[in-house]
């Protein structure tokens, strides 16, 4: 079993015991096979222990520089929060990720990660920022004719979409069709 080993679990108690003595009021982690034992046991566990692991991992990567390792780990975590039918999370991963890719002149990924956005965009109901998905992805020379197309008849549909919110609501707000 996970951990299982009377030596080791001497030398962790002891390390607890030291760490305790540094310093009193600090938050004492459990050791890593009992937290692993437990995110293995509990969804909600894993969870938690996913997302802090991510954490830590995305805050040494940037702290040493490797920006480029944050960003792939942050994609991991953005299709984690989508599995986990939450796409408003993920969006925010899946945009640095698009902004470093781009920046690096990475076209083929930063187009697959505009398909990762507009399914985001697409759950949220988010009519605009779909729309301008849209429009990249129907423009990106890096994806198949049939996918470009595909996008592009959804784009037309989602423009005619807002069109039509904009005639039956306020038409005084101008900057609604504003694709930046």
């Amino acid at each position: 079993a996970i951990g299982e080993s009377p030596q080791r679990d001497d030398d962790e108690r002891k390390e607890l015991e030291i760490r305790r003595s540094h310093s009193p009021s600090r938050r004492v982690q459990k050791p890593g096979c009992e937290r692993l034992r437990e995110a293995l046991g509990s969804n909600e566990a894993f969870k938690k222990l996913y997302l802090e692991l991510c954490e830590l991992a995305i805050s040494t990567y940037k702290h040493v520089s490797r920006l480029r390792s944050a960003r792939y780990v942050g994609k991991d975590l953005a299709n984690f929060y989508c599995a986990l039918n939450e796409p408003q999370k993920a969006i925010v991963f899946f945009l640095d990720l698009l902004r470093e890719l781009k920046a690096e002149k990475w076209n083929s990924l930063a187009s697959q990660t505009l398909l990762e956005l507009a399914n985001c965009y697409k759950k949220l109901n988010d009519s605009l920022s779909y729309t301008k998905t849209c429009a990249a992805i129907a423009c990106s020379v890096d994806l198949e004719t049939l996918v470009r197309t595909f996008y592009f008849d959804d784009f037309l549909k989602s423009l005619k979409s807002i069109q039509k919110q904009l005639t039956t609501s306020d038409r005084g707000n101008v900057n609604y069709l504003a694709l930046e």
